[in-house]
């Protein structure tokens, strides 16, 4: 982690716009969309609601003709978008988390990963 780059930073300086798929679209279509999006995390919904998260590292040739429903992570944290962001990576760390979804009232606001948080040099 590198500290010196955090300071004073929050989930909202760091977090991209969520980019959904509906749980009953196909895992290729998930894949065609994170290639689109550039995205390695799609929030998956049912019905206007995440229902989880389906991370490009769990698609494989032989799955692509199932659902999003299928193979998705549930969500098991969220954080709120003025979340300081030493908080936000303690928490990632600590829980073993790739993905954590922003929300503000009840509203997913944006979607931080571990992979964007090494491309952006928060994490080593």
């Amino acid at each position: 982690m590198l500290d010196n780059k955090i300071n004073n930073l929050t989930a909202k300086d760091v977090m991209r716009v969520p980019v959904t798929i509906d749980c009953n679209r196909t895992v290729a279509h998930a894949q065609v969309l994170m290639q689109k999006n550039k995205t390695a995390c799609l929030c998956v919904t049912s019905g206007g609601r995440i229902i989880g998260l389906l991370h490009g590292e769990e698609i494989y040739p032989e799955n692509l003709k199932l659902t999003a429903q299928d193979i998705i992570d549930p969500c098991k944290m969220s954080v709120v978008s003025r979340s300081d962001l030493s908080f936000v990576l303690k928490l990632m760390m600590e829980e073993n988390l790739t993905n954590i979804l922003v929300m503000d009232k009840g509203k997913c606001v944006g979607v931080i990963t571990k992979e964007t948080l090494k491309q952006d040099g928060y994490l080593q």
